[in-house]
């Protein structure tokens, strides 16, 4: 929890302020430079106390009381301050009866206080010494200052809340400590309450002692080397170190290590914070000492690397060379010894001939998408560039152009196709519905429904393949007797309405039929076949039939379909 309280100190038209311009006792008006100032300083009212000042009658605060650096008020009764009255101490302030807060309270000097009840805010950077018990009840008391009391009470207050914004009482940011005893003062802790243990001490020992962060540190055995730990402490709170090592080089009093000529190794330290009642915590510092390092690597580099930078020195041919360097793992001083290799640059060229039909290729990562030249750069086995170029020419072969006969009228009428701009060096081949393969530059053959369809051509020459060429070859006129569904109903009655049954439009132009028709006893009474009158309800000598029930066989190529049909009138 974390209280932030602005006050403002606004003087209106109608607001008095007094200030003192005298020592003396509180009420003697002739200390003041206006007026006499009443026990109830009122809403929009504030005293400035800037000298010494005392008073033996009870207070009620309303307005402002204001004691700066140069001023001391001294009070041996009980001082209410209401929830919009403001104390406000950076000289003396003391009452030997109770401080009864509901307002605001800044103490940045010293207050003496014989009784401090807090309802609502004390912000006190500097002193306040409670001779009797301090009681927040709902309040906050914060801002890094000293409380001395030796009875701190605790406890929620729902009045509280319009100047704290909580009923909860809340402590932080102040050292509480019994002068007397150094006892614990805190005792009676009721409902809701708040103490941040992070920032509140007793005594000067904190309720939760912090060491601060762990560390390590590396440093060399070398002439006048040695580190300070207090350089190291993340938090300083009065601590005391040892050693958990034999080093025989450390000051516990001063935290300093003398690493000069120590050997290589690691040294530990502890650095031990306390706290109140016994507490403690621990931070652990490892101290890492490191001598100097000789070593020395190879290394390999291509020609269009050089000059080759290395550790500050730049190297331009193949060799030795040394530096001194302060070592990255220990930092100390340390010789290095480069061993360069130099590795030469490959380069190859390679000539290609290739298809039109091969385009694009892939070429070591590059899309080869015409003739030409190209060049790209490759990891060779050293690790060094090399440069690969391909000159490619191109095979292009012409596109095979078909001449065809189709779409055809019929089933088995002859449809042709060949090849227009025949290469007799080339290799042709046809394929099509039906498993149909040819090598043939002219193909003929009665089409029918199991061939008609989508064929393709290409050619091979010189080991490429041209470019595909297709068709497709189609029948005009197809019959589905399978789906055939004969009329089985006219109305021969003149009115041109289904007066007869036009096979044709049922059977297309290609497939040649009978059709006969008979009675109910049997007796053939009309006969057609394709190109004759369509049946209209005649007989085959032209009289009319009558209404009725008949038997129609209608026979074609694919077979034949028959049934009852009726004459209506």
């Amino acid at each position: 929890m974390t209280s932030i309280v602005l006050m403002f100190f606004v003087f209106d038209a109608k607001a008095t302020v007094y200030t003192s311009i005298a020592d003396g006792n509180y009420n003697n008006c002739a200390i003041w430079d206006v007026g006499c100032p009443n026990n109830t300083i009122q809403n929009g009212d504030t005293v400035i106390i800037n000298h010494v000042i005392s008073a033996s009658s009870s207070m009620n605060i309303k307005g402002v009381l204001e004691i700066n650096p140069s001023g001391s008020f001294s009070n041996t009764n009980t001082i209410d301050v209401n929830a919009l009255g403001v104390v406000s101490n950076d000289g003396y302030f003391s009452t030997s009866g109770e401080l009864h807060l509901d307002g605001y309270f800044f103490n940045s000097s010293v207050s003496e206080i014989q009784i401090l009840h807090v309802d609502g805010y004390v912000c006190n950077t500097g002193t306040i010494q409670v001779g009797g018990e301090t009681f927040i009840h709902g309040g906050i008391i914060e801002c890094n200052g000293t409380l001395n009391t030796c009875d701190l009470d605790m406890d929620n207050n729902n009045a509280s809340v319009p100047v704290t914004g909580s009923s909860s009482s809340f402590l932080q940011g102040q050292d509480i400590c019994c002068i007397a005893n150094s006892s614990n003062p805190l005792d009676d802790l009721s409902a809701d309450w708040l103490i941040d243990s992070s920032s509140v001490s007793i005594c000067g020992l904190p309720l939760i002692p912090n060491a601060g962060d762990d560390a390590n540190l590396s440093i060399c055995n070398s002439v006048d080397s040695e580190i300070n730990l207090n350089d190291l402490l993340s938090l300083n709170t009065g601590g005391v170190f040892t050693e958990l090592t034999s080093s025989g080089s450390f000051d516990a009093l001063t935290g300093i290590l003398n690493a000069n000529g120590l050997a290589s190794g690691n040294y530990v330290f502890e650095y031990t914070a306390q706290g109140y009642n016994n507490t403690s915590d621990v931070a652990e510092f490892t101290i890492t000492v490191s001598a100097e390092l000789f070593s020395e690597e190879t290394i390999a580099v291509c020609e269009n690397e050089i000059p080759f930078e290395w550790n500050g020195t730049t190297v331009s041919e193949s060799g030795s060379v040394s530096v001194m360097l302060s070592s990255s793992v220990s930092g100390c001083d340390s010789t290095v010894t480069l061993n360069l290799i130099v590795n030469a640059i490959p380069t190859s060229m390679n000539d290609t001939l290739v298809c039109g039909s091969q385009l694009p290729f892939s070429w070591n990562g590059s899309t080869i998408s015409g003739p030409g030249s190209e060049t790209v750069t490759l990891t060779s086995s050293n690790g060094c560039d090399s440069v690969a170029v391909l000159n490619v020419s191109i095979e292009q072969l012409e596109v095979p152009v078909v001449d065809f006969s189709g779409p055809v009228s019929c089933p088995k009428d002859l449809v042709t196709f060949s090849i227009l701009n025949e290469n007799s060096d080339a290799v042709y081949e046809w394929n099509g519905p039906n498993g149909f393969v040819s090598s043939e530059i002219f193909n003929e053959f009665e089409l029918t429904e199991d061939l008609m369809g989508t064929y393709e051509v290409n050619y091979s020459l010189n080991s490429c393949v041209s470019e595909t060429t297709f068709i497709d070859l189609e029948i005009e006129n197809i019959f589905e007797y399978k789906t055939f569904k004969f009329p089985n109903v006219i109305t021969a009655n003149g009115d041109d309405v289904n007066d007869k049954i036009i096979l044709e439009d049922f059977l297309g132009s290609c497939t040649e039929f009978e059709l006969t028709i008979r009675d109910r006893w049997g007796s053939e009474v009309f006969r057609q076949n394709r190109g004759e009158q369509s049946f209209q309800g005649l007989s085959i000598d032209g009289t009319d039939l009558p209404e009725g029930t008949y038997f129609y066989r209608l026979t074609f190529a694919q077979g034949d379909v028959s049934g009852f049909m009726h004459i209506i009138r």
